[in-house]
């Protein structure tokens, strides 16, 4: 328990204003609508794929409810689901000293009233992954006045876990999930970081088509078979 105030602590100073509101305040704030207004991955030099696949597989839609449920509002993740929908990396921001570890989509409404999630991936010495790290807030008027975070050591416990955490009775088996798995939608698995090929690929896809995207249609077949023949002769 220490160790959670402690860290709620540092969360909040993070935020720079952190007043966890209780029952009473909630029930007296006067606009109860909120978006969905971010969504931050975290995990070191995994590429915007792979960030998009895992912001696309993760069942939001129980977690919205659950805050709903708990706190008297409601939260609307239309802006979320059209850039899923879209497959829009470019709306996805990179963030990193020297490495990437951060993949963070967030809408361009300034509302006052915001949800926010962040999935975190964490790797022990050996550079395997070591658990998983998770943090639900709600800010209002920029200041942060719900907050659940915690680790969890399997990333299927992710989900169960910030359901019990915000404690409004809703389990994920109430809903269908609509969200394929990210070896559906990706073609891979997740696994110790020597299971990192799938993070390089993925960055390489990623800096290719940025770089097609600026090209011609003409150019962008030159290009095509200009890497194709290259590929070839490195198989030789």
């Amino acid at each position: 328990m220490k160790a959670k105030l402690i860290s709620l602590f540092i969360v909040c100073a993070t935020f720079h204003s952190c007043t966890i509101w209780g029952t009473s305040e909630w029930q007296n704030l006067k606009d109860r609508n909120f978006i969905f207004a971010r969504f931050t991955y975290s995990h070191l030099s995994a590429g915007k794929e792979r960030a998009f696949a895992e912001m696309r597989s993760f069942n939001l839609e129980p977690v919205l409810r659950s805050l709903e449920k708990k706190h008297g509002i409601s939260i609307d993740a239309r802006q979320f689901h059209s850039f899923l929908n879209k497959g829009a990396l470019a709306d996805i921001v990179e963030e990193g000293i020297l490495m990437t570890n951060s993949y963070i989509w967030e809408t361009s409404d300034r509302t006052v009233n915001r949800a926010e999630i962040e999935l975190k991936v964490n790797y022990g010495d050996d550079m395997r992954i070591m658990n998983y790290s998770y943090q639900v807030s709600l800010k209002v008027g920029g200041k942060v006045r719900a907050i659940y975070f915690d680790n969890v050591a399997e990333k299927n416990s992710i989900i169960p876990r910030i359901l019990a955490h915000i404690g409004a009775g809703i389990s994920e088996k109430d809903f269908v999930a609509q969200k394929r798995n990210v070896s559906e939608i990706t073609g891979k698995t997740d696994g110790k970081i020597a299971g990192r090929r799938y993070e390089t690929e993925g960055k390489i896809k990623d800096i290719i088509n940025e770089y097609a995207n600026t090209l011609s249609p003409e150019n962008k077949k030159k290009f095509k078979t200009e890497l194709i023949r290259y590929l070839s002769e490195e198989e030789k």
